[in-house]
């Protein structure tokens, strides 16, 4: 009887141990979840304009948009930050790192938008530090308290992701697709589109696009191309603050 408990004591350590090498990725699947409330569902950052205006109205349409907002503020803005600061983190720069969040406030011109994110950063740091120990994440909830940091997403994703020893590119593809889904979500809701089409959208952009955007990163200049966006996207995104009837924040 001894043994055999010994034995049983064995094997579930063994258990404890292997499944330890799978943690961080099913953390990493936790908090790109579409349920883990960020607050995302009430944002269309802008699409709700193109569709108020009939520009967007089905399928084809919404790919376009997204595949604009893609290539223009996700990728030179929150892609683009990520990347960033998985090289500051190594070499100590964290005062560099906080620039990055009051860049990227000050860059966003379109008020709701610049808020929303503001807002989903601020609550991704909450509960971030409400689940794992980060001091990074600490002192960053710190200095949003203090008012000397905003609050952003792509910040907040990077800060944990590094935490969590993921490496950059999955980084940066976990981000993407997360972004995108729950945009692709709201946007389905909106038009309306039903769920599956919505889920056949995601999987085009994933399986067409997603590779040319990441790569993209790779050949970006943080001081030359951070931030830079299309006037298009950030009118619509002005345009939608005076939406009298809406469904969306942004």
């Amino acid at each position: 009887m001894k043994e055999k408990k010994l034995n049983l004591k064995k094997h579930l350590n063994t258990v404890v141990t292997l499944n330890s090498d799978y943690l961080n990725l099913l953390d990493l699947m936790q908090i790109t979840n579409a349920n883990f409330p960020i607050g995302t569902f009430s944002h269309s950052f802008g699409v709700e304009t193109y569709i108020r205006k009939d520009i967007v109205f089905d399928g084809e349409s919404l790919i376009k948009a997204l595949l604009l907002y893609m290539n223009e503020q996700l990728l030179h803005g929150d892609l683009l930050a990520i990347y960033q600061i998985f090289k500051l983190l190594p070499k100590q720069k964290i005062n560099a790192i906080w620039e990055i969040d009051q860049m990227i406030n000050f860059q966003g011109l379109a008020r709701e938008t610049r808020e929303g994110q503001r807002r989903i950063g601020q609550q991704m740091v909450k509960i971030y530090n409400e689940l794992f120990n980060c001091e990074l994440l600490v002192e960053y909830a710190e200095r949003i308290k203090n008012k000397k940091s905003y609050g952003n997403p792509a910040v907040a994703f990077a800060l944990l992701a590094m935490h969590l020893k993921i490496d950059l590119k999955t980084a940066l593809y976990t981000h993407l697709y997360s972004t995108v889904a729950a945009l692709t979500q709201n946007c389905v809701r909106a038009i309306p589109l039903g769920q599956v089409k919505g889920q056949k959208i995601i999987y085009q952009l994933k399986h067409v696009y997603f590779d040319d955007i990441v790569n993209k990163v790779f050949t970006l200049d943080f001081k030359t191309d951070f931030c830079k966006n299309i006037p298009g996207l950030e009118i619509a995104q002005m345009e939608h603050e005076d939406t009298p009837v809406r469904l969306f924040m942004s």
